[in-house]
């Protein structure tokens, strides 16, 4: 029970850090493109440049990652 414990609290600190590090910084600087590209009409390269940047790949990887043991968890019930 302790290995879970210690895994989850592994889990929830990474997230934190992750979310609050990575994602808030890129964020803003992707808000910023956003309304620029909103005020031209159009996809700008900053906004291009953003969204195939490679901290958005990442994140997506990690939300594909967590959703997957969300699910096998809820699947198979192993506890």
């Amino acid at each position: 029970m302790s290995f879970f414990l210690l895994l989850r609290f592994l889990h929830i600190a990474s997230a934190i850090w992750f979310v609050g590090g990575l994602i808030s910084r890129q964020m803003v600087r992707a808000y910023a493109a956003q309304t620029d590209a909103l005020a031209k009409g159009q996809i700008t390269p900053e906004l291009h440049a953003h969204a195939s940047d490679s901290t958005v790949k990442m994140a997506h990887w990690f939300e594909l990652g967590s959703i997957t043991v969300l699910v096998f968890l809820i699947v198979f019930k192993p506890f």
